[in-house]
């Protein structure tokens, strides 16, 4: 695999190693620490659920990064789709969260 690795281009080894790195870390997404104080984007994060949402992500881009140091045909087509559903779910969530004209102004401009 590793001999892949290296011999993939640059743009897809940056796909699979940010592959790697989201599939190992978006469990800690369910770590919480009673002591923290839930303020600010961190806060919001556990408070509305989006971390139930991470976890699949994560296990999907770690199966495609798999995937796609195994060199199997549908590696690119998954990792498209995977980002293509969690984009329209961010989507969703942003405008059910905030209203569809108050979501576009945040997400362009930043809190006002």
């Amino acid at each position: 695999m590793r001999q892949n690795f290296l011999a993939m281009p640059d743009f897809l080894r940056f796909l699979t190693f940010y592959a790697i790195v989201t599939g190992i870390f978006s469990p800690l997404a369910f770590y919480y620490y009673s002591g923290l104080v839930l303020d600010g984007p961190y806060g919001q994060f556990v408070i509305d659920g989006t971390r139930f949402l991470l976890l699949p992500f994560g296990a999907t881009l770690f199966w495609c990064a798999y995937l796609f140091l195994t060199k199997s045909p549908f590696a690119r087509q998954l990792y498209l789709g995977t980002w293509s559903i969690w984009l329209f779910f961010m989507c969703l969530f942003s405008f059910l969260y905030v209203g569809p004209g108050k979501a576009f102004f945040l997400q362009v401009f930043g809190e006002p």
